[in-house]
């Protein structure tokens, strides 16, 4: 897209290039006067109703969320904020972390059911297998940590 003095020019392409790369991934703003850190909002960069629905709804099953919600501040704006309000024994950092693992463990099931059910499926009608390779959640977690042991180090 020409830029046409739009100080985000890409900001409209249609596919992985939306990326902002001067996004903040996350940023987590706490009451200070909040001494339990039971409630925070999340500021979640480069994402949309897909993450935020699916995280409201698994943050909506926890027992220790006692109000949760998310909103896109602006529909061509690529972040989403969640606020999360525990019960006030638990912090909104821990149960936001616990749901997002919650729900790359849903996501590998359904990964690996599709698969599974692609391939049979494939089998079945005589076309070819192709070999999938969908990164598990332990995966993305050991490439992240190592990741985070590189910035530590360094």
């Amino acid at each position: 897209m020409a830029d046409r003095g739009d100080t985000h020019p890409d900001r409209y392409k249609v596919g992985e290039e939306t990326i902002d790369e001067r996004m903040k991934a996350l940023h987590i703003a706490v009451d200070p006067a909040d001494v339990t850190q039971s409630c925070a909002t999340f500021v979640i960069g480069n994402e949309s109703h897909t993450l935020g629905n699916a995280l409201k709804w698994m943050l909506n099953k926890d027992p220790r969320v006692v109000f949760c919600g998310y909103s896109v501040p602006h529909p061509s704006d690529r972040k989403i904020n969640v606020r999360v309000q525990t019960d006030g024994e638990h912090k909104a950092v821990d149960v936001l972390k616990d749901a997002l693992e919650n729900l790359l463990r849903v996501c590998d099931v359904i990964s690996q059911k599709f698969q599974s059910t692609a391939t049979a499926y494939r089998e079945q009608t005589g076309q070819s297998v192709p070999a999938y390779h969908i990164e598990s959640m332990e995966d993305a977690m050991d490439d992240g940590e190592a990741e985070a042991e590189a910035q530590e180090s360094s």
